[in-house]
């Protein structure tokens, strides 16, 4: 089973992600420019830096992140693209493309919920990090549609549920995932 899991920042997607690969007991897979920069040798400002200049990190970020999905049959994805990775416009751009995800989960909160969350998190004002969640969400908004065309505002239409995590602690929005991944592993197979 692959599972997908996608959010803006803030609504609680690498905690909800882990839960639910513990839970299942599935290889939990996020690579990120973090990843990138220590499989490089390289320091993270310096490729989040020359990432604003040049495609090429987020494609190689994309590409490993694929690549580590094909070898990894059982796992959950979580990554602000995952459900995205088995789209041909990702496909186009990187030349690779995940296989096809048995359940893609998009989660979201409230910007002000996010804020919030981020604010106790970073121990940083609400106000510094609403404008800084805006000023992100803008600039990844722009980024991933000049990459793909892909516009993260918008949550997928090809997903199979949405969670509003806003009044769900982030062991609810897991049981919550684990309840449907269950569903759809049981689920009798469709003949062709």
């Amino acid at each position: 089973m692959r599972i997908a899991i996608s959010s803006l920042s803030g609504c609680g997607n690498t905690t909800v992600s882990r839960l639910v690969a513990e839970r299942l007991k599935l290889h939990y897979i996020n690579y990120t420019f973090r990843s990138l920069a220590q499989d490089l040798g390289m320091a993270f400002e310096k490729i989040q830096a020359e990432s604003k200049r040049t495609p090429r990190y987020d494609y190689d970020v994309d590409r490993r992140q694929v690549a580590l999905i094909e070898k990894t049959p059982r796992c959950v994805v979580g990554s602000r693209l995952a459900v995205w990775l088995d789209d041909e416009r990702i496909r186009n751009k990187i030349g690779v493309q995940a296989p096809p995800f048995d359940l893609k989960v998009w989660i979201y909160a409230p910007l002000n919920e996010r804020a919030k969350r981020i604010s106790k998190r970073e121990k940083k004002t609400f106000a510094r990090v609403l404008e800084d969640t805006l000023y992100r969400d803008e600039e990844n908004e722009q980024r991933y549609l000049s990459l793909y065309g892909i516009n993260v505002a918008n949550f997928p239409r090809a997903v199979n549920i949405t969670i509003n995590t806003e009044r769900f602690s982030a062991e609810q929005v897991a049981d919550l995932v684990v309840a449907c991944a269950l569903k759809v592993k049981n689920a009798p197979k469709k003949r062709k």
